[in-house]
């Protein structure tokens, strides 16, 4: 060892041989402790007591503090041998972007229906939750396992799904003067608040119950579009009304 390196704590060799056993030590932080030993002993003749006593504290020192947390895991088993908490096997919490178990990633499906807690950063699908299409978790409720993507119960399927019109007249009559009524019933699949509109000016639409007071003008064939929102989708349903001439 011709020169001392940078890193190198403690440097030492004996010189009363051409031929020089020589032991090196050096420590190293990456985030975690690296150690190094070179021991050199070229020859039979210099392995004597004190190149034995030498190696023996070079082994000693190798290995001291192997396991830097003191979880009982050593380095190399350790995912993170500065943290106790972490080891293979530990509880894993849930979505706090920590591997505690060293399985690589962190727990995201607690329900294990194979999908990720909904807005959760996906790192390794095919462990994590294999069913799920995009880079995050889709799974509305990961505490229970029947509701996710998957399932074909519109209430459970974690999508934001239509309104559905359960009943509403397809043709209506009155005469000119009298005032329209019918009733239209919706409903909803995830129990939004729904919205109730119709494609005429003179319609009061109030929570489903359409009225128009009709004149002796309005008589003939009309055709109105029903729309029912629930903010974010909406389904449509014609109506036909004839209002019967009375002139």
């Amino acid at each position: 060892l011709r020169a001392k390196p940078g890193y190198v704590e403690a440097l030492a060799i004996k010189t009363n041989d051409a031929v020089k056993p020589v032991i090196a030590v050096s420590t190293q932080d990456f985030g975690y402790i690296v150690r190094d030993v070179f021991f050199g002993a070229i020859v039979s003749d210099n392995w004597n007591s004190n190149a034995e006593t030498i190696f023996k504290n070079s082994l000693i020192w190798l290995l001291e503090d192997i396991d830097q947390d003191g979880d009982g895991w050593i380095f190399g088993e350790d995912c993170n041998d500065q943290n106790a908490f972490i080891y293979p096997g530990a509880d894993e919490i849930p979505y706090n972007s920590v591997d505690e178990d060293c399985d690589g990633y962190d727990l995201l499906d607690v329900d294990e229906d194979d999908y990720c807690a909904e807005g959760f950063m996906v790192t390794n699908a095919l462990f994590q939750c294999p069913l799920d299409t995009s880079f995050s978790g889709m799974d509305c409720d990961d505490t229970d396992d029947t509701i996710n993507p998957l399932n074909l119960d519109l209430t459970l399927n974690c999508i934001n799904d239509p309104p559905e019109i359960v009943s509403a007249p397809a043709y209506i009559s009155f005469n000119e003067g009298e005032l329209v009524e019918f009733e239209v019933v919706a409903t909803d699949p995830e129990e939004d608040p729904l919205t109730y509109e119709i494609n005429h000016s003179e319609f009061i639409a109030s929570d489903g119950y359409y009225t128009w007071q009709t004149d002796y003008e309005d008589s003939g064939v009309h055709t109105f579009t029903i729309t029912v929102s629930d903010s974010a989708l909406s389904v449509n349903q014609t109506i036909e009304i004839e209002i019967f001439d009375m002139n």
